[in-house]
């Protein structure tokens, strides 16, 4: 019963991560600005139910957990700047497609990292998935040099994101939901601000933006990305990323709606 649960959960986030890809290019602003507001307002959405936690958990965990964790909410800002540039300056075809080799390096970093062999079964199946993939979205593919800056930034952010998986195993395991996703979203805001003082940008927005910044922090984040870090806990990554494959089908569906 409790695995039925965890797999609808990660279902369920699937679907609410692929509106993702839509929603954001109804932000008009750059990937750092929409990283910004997306992860500060996750971090308040959530602040209520975590600050317990949070102050209990910082004078439990000693600061090896603190800078993976720290380190996780890095990877996850850079996941969201690749993410979000790709998105912006390239088809979300091309970007669902280039995020579905996310299970293969999960795969790699499992086997190599954590001593985890996966079975032929869930091998064929990535496989099949990364395939199925490529199927779904080759009509809508699109080759052009103008979108190389974009899926070039797309790859490195299925890379990012495998890290942030693996990364989620390894925090998951002992540690708090809220406590950990509360850090991960404060660290990667702060990388976020940090870039944005650096380049000097404006953080101004219109009621529109605003409005897409709200629903990409509270579903996709909060749910989606939360959701995923939760069942890391009970579900292998691999599997769990194996999944996220079906991100293609679904942002193909919503990216139809939408435009």
């Amino acid at each position: 019963m409790t695995n039925r649960i965890n797999y609808s959960i990660l279902f369920l986030a699937i679907v609410v991560l692929a509106l993702a890809g839509s929603i954001i290019r109804f932000c008009q602003l750059d990937f750092f600005t929409i990283t910004f507001y997306r992860l500060i307002f996750a971090f308040l959405i959530i602040l209520p139910f975590s600050y317990g936690k949070i102050i209990g958990g910082i004078r439990e965990v000693d600061g090896k957990k603190i800078f993976l964790i720290f380190l996780m909410g890095v990877v996850f800002s850079l996941h969201f700047f690749t993410w979000i540039y790709a998105v912006q300056n390239t088809t979300i075809a091309n970007a669902s497609i280039c995020l579905s080799l996310v299970p293969v390096f999960v795969g790699i970093g499992e086997y190599y990292f954590f001593k985890v062999s996966s079975d032929k079964s869930l091998a064929i199946a990535i496989i099949f998935g990364v395939i199925g993939s490529l199927v779904v979205g080759i009509n809508d593919l699109s080759i052009s040099n103008r979108f190389y800056m974009g899926d070039l930034s797309a790859f490195l952010s299925s890379i990012f994101f495998a890290i942030y998986f693996l990364l989620g195993k390894k925090i998951r395991k002992k540690n708090n939901y809220f406590f950990v996703m509360s850090l991960i979203y404060f660290f990667a805001a702060f990388v976020a601000f940090t870039c944005i003082l650096y380049f000097n940008i404006s953080l101004s927005m219109n009621k529109q933006t605003f409005g897409a910044l709200l629903f990409l922090a509270f579903f996709p984040t909060v749910f989606g990305h939360g959701a995923l870090v939760y069942v890391c806990k009970y579900i292998s990554p691999t599997i769990v990323s194996t999944m996220s494959l079906l991100d293609s089908l679904f942002s193909g569906f919503f990216a139809y709606l939408f435009f």
